[in-house]
């Protein structure tokens, strides 16, 4: 998956993540997605919204996010993101990203995920 692919495409993925994630009680990351731009641009939104974007953003509130590798000058960077943010990254884990979330109707609840080192 890069930065062409379709909308619909991510759809389809974030829809069988979500499953598993549900089942798992656990984020689950679509991956690998090979993007250009810098890591804050696989995940903000605005006027002009990627289906990268799309995907992190929306997908994070279902506990899916994305294993993004970014392409730049010499070397390949590893990121995991989720949530309009990093969840993880070269120096380790966003303790703000540390959650899986659980929605019953209109209430949504933040569980503390245990990681381990």
């Amino acid at each position: 998956m890069n930065d062409q692919t379709n909308a619909t495409i991510f759809a389809d993925h974030l829809e069988q993540a979500s499953g598993y994630s549900k089942d798992l009680k656990m984020p689950v990351f679509l991956g690998p997605v090979y993007f250009p731009g810098s890591p804050m641009d696989a995940y903000t939104g605005g006027h002009k919204l990627t289906s990268i974007a799309a995907l992190n953003i929306f997908g994070g509130r279902m506990n899916v996010g994305t294993l993004v590798f970014r392409t730049g000058f010499s070397k390949i960077e590893p990121y995991l993101i989720m949530r309009g943010n990093v969840f993880w990254d070269h120096k380790g884990f966003n303790k703000d990203r540390l959650t899986y979330v659980v929605s019953t109707g209109s209430k949504k609840e933040r569980i503390p995920l245990k990681v381990w080192k």
